[in-house]
């Protein structure tokens, strides 16, 4: 476990700054692509020892849609950090509706996004904070990277940091009980995601506290409502993810990827990408 020194770094950007954690990006050591730094502020002791586990187990697993984590430990004043690889690319949220509610490419888009999930799942843990900004379509590859992991103790979060994070994020309903969550905490978090990227606008608006009442009690308003040209079956999938009590959801990554398998009209991203072979092989392993 390292300590933490900016004189590491040739430069450092801030993305975000709030109570909560600070996030920047920066060019780290030998690194020739940027790395994303996260630290965390008055986090509770308890937990100080619990993040540095999950970052542990975490940095042993890899996975092209999973950003690894390179390094891990504390700041000087007692605060946990991580240090993730970065590469170049655009986030999803800086992408056009138009161009994510191309099937080419929201498509295979997904069907990465839930085999990275579904890996991560299966070594029993979460990803634990997806929005757009934390999936990255890298550019030397044209797929998607996962990022900026959240953690996964969501029983303990208070409050007044769930407030902060609401605005951002899809918050799952068990989240907001403090109910432990599992990986359909994830799937929820990727339908707010979906739905977002593909409408130009959040499942649910207003203020944080508003928000966070509209994700235990209010209905979604329909996707066709905005997209009524997007395809039933794709609409149904991103409410299912919705859905309020996780045991209406798919269960599993591997469930929902296994949906998009049934569904017939899964395009190529290019001619030497069969994307239906892709998608049917990863739901028979």
């Amino acid at each position: 476990m390292q300590l933490f020194s900016s004189q590491d770094f040739d430069v450092l950007t801030i993305l975000q700054d709030n109570e909560t954690f600070l996030l920047m990006t920066g060019y780290w050591k030998t690194h020739t692509e940027p790395v994303l730094v996260k630290i965390y502020r008055n986090i509770h002791v308890a937990e100080r020892d619990i993040l540095i586990a999950e970052w542990a187990r975490r940095q042993q697993l890899v996975h092209p849609v999973l950003a690894q984590i390179l390094e891990y430990g504390h700041t000087k004043a007692g605060e946990p950090y991580c240090i993730y690889e970065h590469p170049t690319g655009t986030s999803l949220a800086e992408l056009p509706p138009r161009q994510v509610q191309e099937l080419g490419f929201f498509m295979p888009l997904l069907a990465d996004i839930l085999e990275g999930l579904g890996y991560l799942h299966a070594h029993d843990m979460q990803h634990g904070a997806i929005t757009s900004h934390a999936i990255r379509i890298l550019e030397n590859t044209g797929r998607p990277q996962l990022t900026d992991y959240g953690v996964s103790i969501y029983g303990q979060r208070e409050t007044a940091e769930l407030v902060q994070t609401a605005p951002a994020m899809g918050l799952p309903p068990e989240m907001i009980r403090r109910i432990i969550p599992d990986g359909r905490a994830d799937l929820y978090a990727l339908g707010a995601t979906l739905y977002e990227v593909l409408t130009g606008r959040p499942v649910f608006d207003g203020e944080p506290l508003d928000i966070l009442r509209s994700h235990l009690y209010k209905d979604v308003t329909a996707l066709q409502q905005f997209l009524p040209r997007f395809p039933d079956a794709l609409a149904r999938f991103v409410h299912t993810l919705l859905e309020k009590d996780r045991a209406l959801r798919f269960h599993t990554a591997e469930e929902a990827l296994r949906f998009l398998a049934e569904y017939s009209l899964l395009p190529a991203r290019s001619s030497n990408d069969k994307m239906q072979v892709r998608v049917a092989l990863r739901v028979a392993r």
